[in-house]
């Protein structure tokens, strides 16, 4: 088994493609990948038009940069 970086999973997200989060609240939420993906974003503007899915809203929704929260910069979502 192979263990890879939260930045190294990230970089398997391309600009159109769909991403399913899970978690409940702050319990099981992948903020690594999240906090990876939102970094990655800003520098870089991708990817682009995601279409993000879940279940439930996984992360803390009270802080800026935590949980669903890391998917409000403009372009990065397109539904």
């Amino acid at each position: 088994m192979k263990v890879v970086s939260a930045e190294e999973v990230v970089e398997f997200i391309k600009s159109g493609d769909t991403v399913a989060v899970s978690g409940s609240g702050g319990s099981g939420s992948p903020d690594a990948v999240l906090q990876a993906l939102l970094k990655r974003y800003k520098i870089t503007k991708k990817p682009r038009n995601l279409t993000v899915t879940a279940g439930i809203s996984p992360g803390n929704l009270t802080y800026d940069d935590l949980g669903m929260n890391c998917f409000a910069e403009k372009g990065m979502v397109g539904k």
